[in-house]
């Protein structure tokens, strides 16, 4: 548990909410009565989970730390993520209505990719490993879409990695939605767009990226912009890419809040499989008549 407007609160087991540990002093300066203004060391903007009972920590001016959620101690203490010290800090008034975002990369043990507030107007994405700790590159690009403030908004955010975490998704200020090679440090050809009110679910296999708006999922390839396709999912649901699966989360109807989940596979000849076993037949006379000059006779599914 933690605050978004402060600092972090507590940590409990996944299995029972009895024993608690207090993790507002695990950054230095959280507990102190009174702070300088402009002094935000102590606070946490963003909290991504590393794996076991590590966390890392994104504070409102910059710094990175890592913590053990297990007892409460600081592994990696605060330190600047920008290596640029132009990066980092408060200093516009877009730094005071924006926050940074904070990511872990999968089947990367202790890397996390961060964009701060300030990096966020330079289009700075920062990799960095926090167990050694090491800023491992700087991604630059557009300026990056960094969330509001005072938006409590579950979507994910203007980054995110493919299951493998070998590529990385972001969403600009301009609603484009770019996908980076981050071992090699460049953008893939091609970008999706987001819609004003809609925003970026993830990466895909291949060269996919999905975005969502008002219950409806758009898998876009980048290479082919007139490829792309859409699914129909429950308004307000959770989305998360997985590899060629889009998982969705939703609650219960009439008054049930139970969390039901519903998985699409995201591969074309998959869903033409599924799509040949609702159907269970063959064109009829007024569908071949639209076919294309070649089409073989025979059922399509078979």
């Amino acid at each position: 548990m933690w605050s978004r407007g402060g600092n972090l609160l507590a940590a409990y087991p996944a299995g029972s909410l009895k024993d608690k540990v207090p993790l507002d002093g695990a950054l230095p300066g959280a507990k102190a009565a009174e702070k300088e203004e402009g002094d935000q060391g102590g606070e946490v903007e963003e909290v991504a989970a590393m794996g076991g009972s590590e966390i890392a920590l994104l504070t409102p001016d910059g710094r990175l730390a890592r913590v053990d959620a297990a007892n409460g101690a600081l592994l990696t203490r605060p330190l600047p993520a920008h290596p640029n010290p132009d990066r980092s800090g408060i200093g516009t008034l877009d730094d005071i209505f924006t926050r940074g975002k904070l990511v872990p990369r999968p089947h990367h043990p202790g890397q996390v990719a961060v964009v701060t507030r300030r990096g966020a107007a330079f289009g700075d994405i920062l990799l960095w490993d926090l167990r050694i700790p090491r800023h491992i590159r700087t991604l630059s690009g557009l300026p990056i879409s960094a969330p509001s403030v005072s938006s409590d908004d579950p979507s994910p955010g203007p980054l995110a990695f493919d299951e493998r975490g070998s590529r990385l998704a972001v969403q600009t200020s301009s609603r484009k939605v770019r996908v980076w090679d981050v071992d090699r440090g460049k953008q893939l050809p091609g970008s999706a767009t987001s819609s004003s009110d809609g925003y970026m679910i993830g990466v895909g296999a291949g060269d996919k990226a999905l975005t969502y708006k008002g219950g409806r999922v758009t898998i876009h390839d980048l290479t082919d912009a007139e490829n792309s396709t859409t699914l129909h999912v429950p308004d307000g649901a959770e989305t998360f890419v997985r590899g060629n699966r889009l998982e969705v989360l939703f609650g219960g109807v009439q008054g049930s809040f139970t969390l039901r989940r519903r998985t699409f596979d995201l591969r074309p000849e998959a869903q033409f499989r599924a799509l040949c076993k609702v159907a269970d037949r063959d064109y009829t006379t007024a569908e071949r008549e639209l076919l294309p000059d070649g089409t073989p006779a025979q059922p399509p599914c078979t």
